[in-house]
């Protein structure tokens, strides 16, 4: 693990990324949302809404 200023910039690109930073996923090819992942399997009565199509 590294802690750096410029998170974003430093994952920007990467082959593949875990965030729910829209700039970091946009740059990579490969991207998992780990925020909407940590709620749906850790926070199973959450009110999650899908504004856009089913994923």
């Amino acid at each position: 693990m590294e802690m750096v200023p410029d998170a974003d910039r430093a994952l920007k690109g990467r082959e593949l990324v875990a965030s729910a930073d829209a700039v970091v996923i946009d740059g990579s090819p490969r991207w998992c949302n780990l925020a909407r992942t940590i709620m749906e399997q850790d926070v199973p009565g959450a009110w999650i809404v899908r504004l856009a199509g089913e994923p």
